[in-house]
């Protein structure tokens, strides 16, 4: 069974900026744009991403990797193309072109200034992952908190700064979508109880099954669906680890099950995180999708589910969410 798929999140732009001589068409990494054609992708999200400890100028480096891509999608201008609208969206699925949806991974990008907030949005970017692995100005991220051998956050943890507010209010004015996936606990319980819309974990799976901070807790699983937000299923091994040895494929069927279980099929989507994981023998790359669907109706999705999950929750997301038509 074939089906259209959306994902919310690779970190492709990274690996062309860090490779001169790549290319988006056809390359070694785990996405290009002849596999996004073969499997039928509606449209790919992809992040701007650094490390700031690699990378310490980041809105320099971030502006650098935005304009490597975009030379990128110049040269592919017939078949893959920038959304910044739902009408964007629309003339491209009409054209049958693949939607490319630019996000930012990793707020610090911004540097604590709104002015740079609205310079990105000027430029297209539709989403940012507020945190990555360090703290930012906007928040502290999970992985600060862990205690590794007990498998338990630490209670104590620093909430949302005042331009992490700013920033959110902000981006619900300008429909940008809010990520929570790395933030902390109480970073994304600030989000969540706060009036900001557009919300989504964009690449992170169930605590419970496998415990790590990247993962969500049962609670923070039930508010973003409370918030018809979105939960990218994240293809990363330690991400997906379940207490009995199983291969990838029936693990992401086993997390997304669970998800469906506590909230219902609504809300669940695909966040790959394709080039930003190692290559793993069991999901190469985008081909391995035909694995993934098949895991999903052995595990005893039915067809509308499995079509909700690939793509018409994602898009039913957008639509609804990105601003209508032309941006000023």
């Amino acid at each position: 069974m074939k089906m259209p798929i959306i994902d919310l999140h690779c970190d492709t732009i990274m690996k062309l900026y860090e490779n001169p001589n790549s290319n988006l068409l056809e390359n070694h990494f785990q996405i290009d744009l002849k596999r996004l054609r073969q499997n039928d992708f509606l449209l790919q999200t992809f992040a701007i991403f650094l490390d700031k400890q690699q990378y310490p100028q980041r809105k320099k480096t971030a502006l650098h990797m935005y304009q490597r891509f975009i030379k990128e999608l110049e040269k592919n201008a017939a078949t893959i193309g920038l959304i910044k609208t739902q009408a964007d969206y629309n003339e491209n699925k009409a054209n049958k072109q693949i939607s490319v949806l630019l996000t930012l991974e990793e707020g610090g990008i911004l540097e604590g200034k709104i002015e740079n907030l609205e310079e990105f949005y000027q430029l297209g970017v539709r989403l940012i992952t507020l945190t990555w692995n360090y703290p930012n100005e906007i928040g502290t991220p999970n992985i600060l908190y862990w205690d590794k051998e007990k498998h338990i956050l630490a209670e104590n943890q620093t909430s949302l700064t005042k331009f992490g507010f700013e920033c959110i209010q902000r981006m619900s004015e300008l429909h940008m979508i809010i990520d929570l996936s790395h933030a902390s606990d109480q970073v994304a319980k600030d989000i969540l109880d706060s009036s900001a819309q557009g919300i989504v974990a964009s690449h992170s799976n169930a605590r419970k099954l496998t415990p790590h901070p990247r993962n969500l807790s049962d609670e923070l699983i039930q508010k973003i669906a409370d918030k018809n937000g979105l939960i990218g299923i994240n293809f990363f091994d330690q991400f997906l680890k379940l207490k009995q040895p199983t291969n990838l494929p029936a693990a992401i069927s086993e997390h997304l099950w669970y998800m469906y279980q506590l909230v219902g099929e609504d809300s669940l989507c695909f966040g790959l995180d394709f080039d930003g994981i190692p290559v793993h023998a069991d999901l190469n790359d985008v081909n391995s999708f035909p694995k993934i669907i098949q895991a999903l109706k052995q595990k005893g999705f039915t067809s509308r589910q499995i079509e909700k999950i690939s793509y018409l929750n994602a898009e039913n997301f957008l639509q609804h969410y990105l601003p209508k038509g032309e941006v000023k």
